[in-house]
């Protein structure tokens, strides 16, 4: 278990998970990919951050709303470019679930991670503010990811063009519930100030 120093520290990086998951969620429209047929806009855009480090360093300047933030083009006529933005916006809202259901949902550490648990008292504290899931759920879409964007695995031989298609909206919905039990029951002073001022919308 982490000391209180550390678990306020790590707080910040569950934040940026959070954060990150959001904004792929919704600057995915408009970008065709291997994993979603969407139809592609002249007006598609990506954010243009620059580096950004495993941290919220970046958030005082851009809003999780992606219209307020600066952005650069992509022409119309460049449809693989679009292509590698979709994929890479797709695989990066997975990634980000994944760590998120671990994180969450994960009630034996190995030797490395930090869980939500950590924060609570004891495991049947934040087994009761946490939004109940099935395992079967959370096993399906860990494993997807991993098949799928993690690992490079035979099983991405039996993935048709119909089963390509991500539910992020399921997937979005099973994260944003959590991290709201977590934001609204945990101790606030083992969270960074970015909770505070930022809160999880």
């Amino acid at each position: 278990m982490l000391d209180h120093d550390r678990l306020v520290g790590f707080s910040n990086h569950v934040h940026y998970e959070i954060w990150m998951m959001r904004l792929a969620d919704r600057l995915m429209k408009g970008y065709p990919s291997g994993s979603e047929r969407t139809s592609g806009h002249s007006e598609a855009r990506v954010v243009e951050i620059g580096p950004v480090r495993h941290t919220t360093v970046a958030e005082p300047q851009y809003s999780s709303d992606a219209r307020s933030l600066p952005v650069f083009d992509v022409g119309k006529e460049d449809k693989e470019a679009k292509t590698v933005i979709g994929n890479a916006l797709v695989e990066s809202f997975a990634i980000h679930v994944r760590g998120l259901l671990d994180f969450f949902y994960k009630d034996e550490p190995t030797k490395k991670d930090v869980l939500a648990v950590d924060y609570f008292p004891d495991v049947v504290t934040w087994h009761l503010h946490r939004p109940e899931v099935s395992s079967k759920v959370i096993t399906r879409i860990k494993d997807r990811v991993d098949t799928e964007v993690a690992h490079l695995t035979s099983e991405r031989l039996n993935v048709t063009d119909e089963m390509k298609a991500w539910d992020r909206r399921e997937m979005k919905k099973i994260v944003m519930d959590a991290a709201h039990a977590f934001q609204d029951h945990v101790d606030q002073k083992n969270l960074s100030d970015w909770w505070r001022n930022h809160r999880v919308p």
